[in-house]
């Protein structure tokens, strides 16, 4: 899933979820539909140790070549239900996914 932080650039979250979206994987955002659950996790770095709350959200785009950016990540899948559970992703990732995959719209 695309992702990263809202930069003093982006008027809104809304553009900040466009503007990840496409440098991410080369789709344009049409819509933010809906939210999805909010978790949160702490991550540590050389700078230290952060608590971070995970917003995500439902996006339609338009039809695009789907493409990874090598410069933020290494692969990258559309995946279906049944691929879910064999993705190497964190269980909070994976729940979220499924989320995503199974909500009404």
């Amino acid at each position: 899933m695309p992702g990263g932080k809202v930069d003093e650039t982006d008027a809104t979250i809304g553009h900040a979820i466009a503007r990840e979206v496409l440098e991410e994987s080369n789709l344009q955002v049409r819509a933010v539909l809906k939210p999805l659950s909010v978790f949160t996790y702490t991550t540590a770095s050389a700078a230290g140790t952060r608590n971070v709350v995970q917003l995500s959200y439902v996006v339609q785009v338009e039809d695009a070549e789907f493409r990874v950016n090598p410069e933020e990540h290494t692969e990258g899948v559309w995946a279906d239900r049944e691929m879910v559970e064999e993705l190497e992703i964190t269980k909070d990732m994976k729940d979220l996914i499924v989320e995503a995959l199974e909500m009404k719209l």
